[in-house]
């Protein structure tokens, strides 16, 4: 069986290079890709959907296998293809390309990636399947947060039962998996040009190590960076195209962490105040089925319910806790002091500056989607530290339980509201640059409105 699946990805990757053909780069092609990337993520929340149903890695194997030839297979027949006649688009192929060498050629080394993530792979790997068996629910395993979402730990048994190995390299390819369909949902935004080359070098200089080393922190805050330029880009234009992958790239962010909740709650908030009216005439059957991300979601949270397991680390007294917290002061300062700690405070200033040349040129709306985002991204991580009891109580003298978290997560948590800012400032240059934002020309639903 492992022949074999070497084999077919052999013929996979053979398929998916021919994608590549030189052209000149069009916008045609791009929104392609972001069909292409919206159906990868509807073929991942199927096979999340399945493993948590109990279906064995190796037949979810067997049958990821089959699918992913058939792509390029499909892909060729619509005349979907990546452009690479400019230098601007080689550029970023070598880019994508050093990312994912590094996520493969960087062991499996970090304490959380081993000890989360990478261990219940490891478990699900040796079980053959996802199912209460696998131990998730031995109460000596507390400690490794058994009720997070199982989508890169699926993914990881399955890489594992692809090659027959369990060591500190196959299993990350997962993570390569999930950076090589960003990159597509990246490249099937617009065509590739110097601002966009410019915001993922400065989203990659932001990650760094958490892209590498099996966290899945950079993970998220990739797919959040892709939904607020999708999502942006149809609050401008109120183009249905934008939508359909915006909506996908969200849902696909709460399959990864608990945090991944918290930035699609503040999305979904914020496009229902901007764009109320255009989804209430125009939403269809299609953009809700974009959001079939949700469904393993929700299915897991059954799931974990039944095994008892915490799909989160609220407890019954966590509102004491915080009301206690507020009164006393000192913990708010903490809390804000590493949120807002290098280089978090410098994207937020640039971030909140990137507003300025937005209202000078009555736009983009992009700018100000991005920077509410990232406020109130901000503000729900202040309130779940607040609420955060994984230590007990604190006492007025010693916060040592609550410094200790800060330190051991607050820098890779505040990540989402980072790529929100590079997002923002992405939003503001692009601005300063087209003057079709800047002149406010008709939108294609206005358009439509006044041939109606």
């Amino acid at each position: 069986m492992h022949a074999l699946s070497l084999l077919a990805i052999g013929a996979i990757v053979a398929g998916w290079c021919t994608l590549a053909r030189r052209q000149l780069p069009g916008q045609g092609k791009a929104l392609g890709m972001s069909r292409l990337f919206t159906l990868v993520v509807y073929g991942l929340a199927s096979n999340y959907s399945l493993l948590l149903l109990g279906a064995p890695i190796a037949a979810l194997v067997v049958g990821s296998l089959v699918v992913a030839s058939a792509v390029p297979i499909v892909a060729r027949w619509r005349s979907l293809s990546f452009p690479v006649a400019s230098s601007q688009s080689r550029l970023f192929i070598v880019l994508v390309a050093i990312v994912l060498s590094l996520t493969v050629l960087y062991p499996l080394k970090v304490g959380d990636a081993r000890n989360i993530w990478f261990f219940h792979a490891k478990m699900i790997y040796w079980e053959g399947s996802l199912s209460e068996a696998c131990g998730l629910t031995h109460p000596q395993l507390a400690w490794s947060h058994p009720g997070y979402p199982k989508l890169v730990s699926g993914l990881a048994a399955q890489m594992a039962a692809t090659f027959g190995v369990w060591n500190e390299y196959v299993p990350k390819f997962a993570i390569s998996l999930l950076v090589s369909l960003a990159a597509v949902g990246y490249a099937g935004f617009r065509r590739v040009s110097w601002r966009e080359l410019g915001l993922l070098a400065g989203l990659l200089a932001l990650f760094q190590m958490l892209l590498f080393n099996g966290y899945v922190d950079g993970v998220l805050a990739l797919y959040t960076a892709i939904a607020l330029l999708y999502l942006g880009e149809y609050l401008e234009e109120f183009d249905d195209r934008y939508l359909r992958p915006g909506l996908a790239a969200l849902g696909l962010t709460v399959l990864l962490k608990n945090e991944g909740l918290l930035g699609m709650l503040i999305i979904a908030l914020l496009c229902a105040v901007v764009a109320r009216k255009q989804l209430r005439r125009g939403l269809r059957w299609s953009h809700v089925a974009c959001l079939i991300p949700l469904l393993p979601a929700a299915l897991w949270l059954i799931i974990a319910r039944g095994w008892g397991l915490a799909a989160g680390p609220l407890a019954s007294d966590s509102l004491a806790l915080a009301a206690e917290r507020l009164r006393m002061g000192k913990p708010v300062l903490l809390i804000m002091s590493h949120i807002l700690s290098f280089p978090s405070w410098p994207i937020l200033a640039l971030a909140v500056l990137s507003l300025l040349p937005a209202i000078w040129r009555r736009s983009p709306r992009g700018a100000a989607f991005a920077v509410a985002f990232l406020v109130l991204y901000l503000l729900g991580l202040l309130i779940a530290y607040l609420l955060h009891s994984p230590y007990g109580p604190d006492t007025e003298d010693n916060s040592y339980r609550l410094q200790l978290l800060l330190e051991q997560s607050a820098s890779r948590v505040v990540m989402p509201a980072l790529a929100a800012g590079a997002v923002g400032i992405y939003w503001a240059v692009r601005g300063l640059f087209e003057p079709r934002l800047r002149a406010r020309e008709p939108r294609p639903s206005d358009l439509r409105d006044a041939v109606g």
